[in-house]
């Protein structure tokens, strides 16, 4: 998928839910966006975590938490 592509589908989302929030990098902001947090770091788990293990969110971000930073978790 190009990067104009994804922006089209980004500002198709925010017009249809306006109330919804759309997490993407900064350059691919929705042009229809009413605002925007900027400013965030990510990282991301390479391969599958069964739904089973328990405790892996909260060991990844238990330091995080701790040095008084906000963690936002997305899981698909």
């Amino acid at each position: 998928m190009t990067e104009s592509e994804c922006r089209w589908i980004a500002d198709q989302l925010v017009a249809k839910y306006p109330l919804r929030c759309v997490i993407c990098g900064v350059d691919d902001v929705p042009l229809s966006a009413t605002g925007a947090e900027l400013g965030f770091r990510a990282f991301k788990l390479d391969g599958q975590i069964p739904f089973s293990t328990i405790g892996v969110v909260a060991a990844l971000t238990g330091p995080i938490g701790t040095a008084g930073l906000s963690v936002f978790v997305a899981s698909t």
